[in-house]
């Protein structure tokens, strides 16, 4: 590693540290990441952790195992999925499930591809790459918010499943900046009351929620940063 690499990963390193209300994280670009994965060993426990819950218990990475990123990866043409028995002798791709379920739930929604993968040649892993860059990015998370956001209110309805765990990934993904704390879903119950300060409204009027249409954000340093979207 070259004296700039190590002084760029340290400056990040402290970045992940600072605990203080309201302070970010150092903006990552994608030669941040990569150097991240390869150099920093905290970042590669926590991804470890977060791939082994999608994880058979016959695929659990070992204090042995190199880092994930590095290990060969195959790819079927076309993005096709990958033959039954392929699958089951390759490892790194079991552990990576839950980030390449979230890359093909992305891949499947016109909007959110045209957001994170302009490239749609892109081969997958360069694809998966680029998404776990971008989705480490607060703001990237602040903007998924925001269009489900409004797809909710324009179609008056309820966040589906599959957007929900759209957001719930992209979270998680951006939780491996952090150590001692995490950003988190604000989620709120039917029948309470309306208050303005902690809610947005998807509806135009009333006083009493009766449904949760989109949970809000919380960020790393606790501060509501979306409020809970609400039928009224």
């Amino acid at each position: 590693m070259s004296t700039k690499e190590k002084e760029r990963l340290h400056k990040l390193q402290r970045s992940a540290d600072k605990s203080v209300a309201g302070d970010t994280p150092t903006k990552l670009t994608y030669s941040d990441l990569l150097l991240l994965l390869r150099e920093d060993v905290t970042l590669r426990e926590l991804l470890r952790e977060v791939v082994a819950k999608g994880a058979p218990e016959n695929s659990a990475v070992t204090a042995n195992d190199g880092p994930p990123v590095t290990a060969p990866v195959a790819i079927a043409p076309q993005h096709t999925p990958l033959p039954a028995a392929k699958m089951s002798t390759d490892p790194l791709r079991q552990q990576l499930g839950p980030e390449l379920k979230l890359l093909a739930q992305v891949r499947s929604d016109a909007e959110l591809t045209a957001l994170w993968l302009p490239e749609s040649d892109e081969a997958e892993e360069r694809q998966l790459i680029r998404l776990v860059a971008q989705l480490a990015q607060w703001d990237q998370i602040l903007q998924l918010w925001e269009r489900l956001a409004e797809r909710c209110k324009q179609e008056q309805r309820p966040v589906t499943a599959e957007e929900r765990q759209i957001l719930t990934a992209a979270l998680e993904i951006h939780n491996l900046l952090w150590r001692s704390r995490a950003a988190q879903l604000q989620t709120v119950s039917a029948g309470g009351a309306f208050e303005y300060q902690q809610h947005q409204r998807g509806s135009t009027t009333g006083t009493t929620i009766r449904a949760e249409w989109l949970p809000g954000l919380l960020n790393a340093a606790g501060q509501l940063q979306k409020k809970p979207l609400v039928e009224t």
